[in-house]
């Protein structure tokens, strides 16, 4: 499974980044083989839809699913589109710790069920 982590940097030990769709890049970890490769967010600096460019970004690189901060409903309906699920990173904070979190089943998973951003 490939999970996108947003980061500021460009390994495990770097901060977690609290933007989703303008975070600095993203962190694509392969809970396989336990490698990751890094990513520049291209959607950053759009003017608009960058939660919705970015998406298309992670769905390119083949992602199946995203530890993130607050994701936009646009930004999280395109996730759905895509099928790719989103996890809200909580109170982790570094990568790995994001990554250790999700596979211990404490991140709550995010849904965009009745038109709001909800936690499931």
């Amino acid at each position: 499974m490939n999970i996108a982590i947003c980061t500021t940097g460009e390994s495990l030990d770097s901060n977690l980044d609290e933007r989703f769709g303008r975070c600095e890049n993203f962190l694509i970890y392969n809970s396989e083989t336990e490698k990751f490769t890094v990513v520049k967010n291209r959607a950053k600096d759009e003017a608009s839809g960058a939660g919705r460019n970015a998406v298309k970004q992670l769905s390119e690189n083949g992602v199946d699913l995203v530890l993130a901060p607050h994701i936009g409903p646009k930004g999280l309906t395109a996730l759905e589109a895509m099928e790719i699920e989103a996890y809200d990173f909580g109170d982790s904070k570094s990568v790995e710790d994001a990554i250790n979190n999700f596979k211990a089943g404490i991140l709550e998973k995010v849904t965009n069920r009745k038109g709001g951003l909800r936690k499931v």
